[in-house]
């Protein structure tokens, strides 16, 4: 296991990365919380547990947490909330669609316990929120904005003022798979995601200084967002040109279509690792039907 502290603007906000160093993995993935005057944004996952603990007990002065928000309910987010809760008596939010998810708990199949710990997502009883989210002193104001796609309940958090935005897992690094195939609790509707990106950018117009906190990134800037947009719409295009082109000389099924369109795309088709551990739940398979299910004119 490791961890890294990570300061920005001037140590205003505190990325906490934590990663597994399970040997099946063969890169670093890390799980990102933020924490800005008292306001812990997500928890990291179920397997940082002890080494969350151990940060925690080190924060002094404004950074004590006295409140903690979910972007949504997946682990690599929701992991050390019930620690925190039950340990330090730090108040867990959320907006209402998360509640549910984390009420129950879940556990997962093995690749992400090789991620994110072995014993799965403990239920725990989250406060519905709908905002807005303010610090302990005062000094920022956060709205709730609703950011489906990556997952049913993913909400942003803004504030316009001080233009600093967390946005989960909204934005990616870079879009070459998502998840789908049997999985009930991630699925990705690739449509939405560009949409919910959209809808971020415009109401984030004429905010030139914005800085955007991204889970498994880190802090980027409002041009971040249009590049991630770009490369949707260019994907999205050349999946249906490329579609297209392999009717018109005869393919029918659509799973070879699928597989072509993968290798003209990415040349070097899938990464494996990511297909066989997941069983198919992350596959560039699932990008593709996404895109294509995603129609050109809408």
């Amino acid at each position: 296991m490791g961890s890294k502290i990570i300061p920005y603007i001037d140590r205003e906000v505190i990325e906490w990365r934590w990663w597994s160093d399970n040997k099946l993995i063969s890169f670093q993935l890390f799980a990102s919380c933020f924490l800005i005057d008292g306001l812990l944004v997500d928890a990291s996952a179920p397997g940082s547990e002890t080494d969350l603990r151990k940060w925690v007990t080190t924060l002094r002065g404004k950074n004590i947490i006295n409140s903690c928000y979910l972007t949504h309910f997946h682990e690599d987010h929701a992991g050390g909330a019930p620690m925190l809760k039950k340990e330090f008596d730090i108040p867990i939010y959320a907006s209402t669609l998360t509640v549910p998810y984390l009420k129950k708990g879940y556990k997962y199949r093995f690749y992400r316990k090789t991620y994110w710990g072995r014993h799965g997502q403990k239920q725990i009883e989250v406060e519905p929120t709908e905002g807005p989210i303010i610090t302990k002193s005062g000094n920022y104001s956060f709205e709730l904005f609703p950011m489906p796609g990556h997952s049913p309940d993913l909400t942003a958090l803004v504030d316009k003022k001080n233009q600093i935005a967390f946005v989960g897992d909204a934005i990616m690094y870079k879009y070459g798979y998502t998840f789908g195939g049997s999985s009930a609790d991630l699925y990705e509707d690739i449509s939405q995601i560009y949409n919910s990106q959209k809808s971020l950018y415009k109401i984030t117009e004429g905010m030139d200084n914005l800085k955007i906190f991204v889970a498994h990134v880190g802090m980027v800037n409002r041009n971040f967002i249009a590049e991630k947009m770009k490369e949707i719409e260019d994907l999205h295009t050349k999946a249906h040109k490329i579609q297209k082109e392999l009717i018109d000389i005869g393919y029918r099924r659509q799973s070879k279509i699928v597989k072509e369109i993968i290798r003209k795309i990415w040349r070097k088709g899938e990464l494996l690792q990511f297909k066989i551990l997941s069983m198919g739940e992350i596959s560039r398979a699932n990008l593709v039907a996404t895109l294509l299910k995603w129609p050109l004119d809408s």
